[in-house]
């Protein structure tokens, strides 16, 4: 089995502008009798520009390893630095946001078995030229998204979409065309709760869903 809690904690604001935040995660799990724990914490920090209507966030994820493990051999954490930037529009209630992942990492490309080559009349296999692997590898790095805000007061209805590359690349079946690496969903705010829902295709054989209920404390003793 796997279990895992997390505790968010919001550090500080600097003005209406920067703030900070940790988000500590502790990961337990068993196999038989073998049972394995560890801790790790995300730090980030996200700053707005109002009069251009530019959110910038920074994040460190990951940050640990394990406590104790199946065997005497401990593993640290995979460490994920991760910088994003959206932007609101003006004249339009959309949101535009772009995500770059593994920035500690740069080559997240990996051999496949399955890969096709182009095959030269003399019978030898032509790889990829480096152009092309180095454009396939930049975009592993890159997430893409995009979010309608419609009604007053911020939107209480809400519309998402989602584009990661990497996923794509790595889950797409080459005989046959998916939607993998896309993702969809939408949010409503009735009253003081938010509820949102996200379907993120991962496959051929299906994806993945996610429902979350949440509300701002500080709202409480505040009218909408």
């Amino acid at each position: 089995g796997l279990g895992r809690g997390t505790t968010n904690y919001k550090l500080r604001n600097w003005g209406d502008k920067l703030s900070v935040g940790l988000n500590t995660k502790f990961i337990y799990s068993n196999l038989a009798n073998y049972t394995s724990t560890g801790l790790s914490i995300d730090i980030a920090a996200m700053y707005y520009i109002p009069s251009k209507m530019i959110t910038a966030g920074f994040v460190i994820k990951n940050l640990g390893g394990q406590l104790s493990s199946y065997s005497d051999t401990k593993e640290f954490a995979p460490v994920n630095v991760m910088f994003g930037i959206s932007k609101r529009l003006e004249h339009l209630p959309f949101r535009l946001s772009i995500t770059a992942t593994h920035l500690n990492r740069w080559n997240l490309l990996y051999d496949n078995p399955d890969g096709e080559n182009n095959i030269l009349i003399l019978g030898e296999s032509q790889g990829r030229s480096k152009f092309s692997e180095f454009s396939d590898n930049l975009f592993r790095h890159i997430n893409f998204a995009g979010e309608f805000m419609l009604g007053k007061n911020g939107g209480p209805l809400r519309l998402r979409f989602g584009y990661n590359y990497k996923k794509s690349r790595e889950m797409t079946v080459s005989t046959y065309r998916s939607f993998a690496g896309f993702s969809f969903g939408f949010g409503i705010r009735i009253k003081k709760i938010r509820f949102d829902y996200a379907y993120s295709i991962y496959h051929l054989a299906g994806g993945k869903s996610h429902f979350t209920v949440s509300t701002n404390l500080n709202d409480f003793g505040k009218k909408l």
